[in-house]
């Protein structure tokens, strides 16, 4: 029996990245919506809801934190949302702050402990390894960008970066 995933991004990003995730791994989803029509937080939590009544076994809903921050009526409404009974079954993936911190995970040598608020204060350190990196379709397709995306042997360095980041920010509560 086949198993339906809607992956729901704010934006290309998002979009592109599981789509060249889906192509390069032959992965047999497609994603919905097509391509993403509005970013703000109630298209995407009705889309979300949508998609759930749709019947799909799975619904997976990405949001940058650093967008949803910028806009504390947006933020509530999410929190509400996402806490209701009737949306458990949607999964709440948040970036902190963007998408492109995954990315740069793909890149870094070994763990760092810097903290970035947004996209804008992020993207200087991901251009150091993606020159002329944007939030453009013509980027988004581009050379850099597809060693990330087509690469699932790249996968094992921002996962294992991550699991860092969480042991890291778990150890540092208990001491703090």
């Amino acid at each position: 029996m086949k198993k339906s995933i809607a992956i729901i991004g704010e934006g290309e990003t998002e979009w592109f990245y599981f789509d060249s995730l889906r192509v390069a791994s032959r992965y047999p989803f497609r994603l919905a919506p097509d391509f993403p029509a509005h970013s703000d937080i109630d298209h995407l939590l009705k889309l979300s809801k949508a998609k759930m009544k749709e019947g799909y076994d799975y619904v997976v809903c990405l949001l940058d934190m650093d967008r949803l921050n910028s806009v504390p009526a947006g933020m509530k409404k999410y929190q509400v949302f996402k806490n209701r009974k009737e949306n458990k079954g949607i999964m709440f993936i948040e970036t902190n702050p963007c998408t492109e911190f995954w990315f740069l995970l793909h890149f870094l040598p070994k763990l760092q402990v810097k903290h970035y608020t947004s996209y804008e204060q992020l993207l200087p350190e991901l251009q150091k390894y993606m020159p002329g990196y944007e939030k453009t379709k013509g980027t988004l397709l581009g050379p850099s960008s597809m060693i990330i995306f087509q690469s699932t042997v790249v996968l094992t360095t921002p996962r294992r970066m991550a699991r860092r980041l969480v042991n890291w920010q778990h150890y540092t509560r208990k001491i703090g």
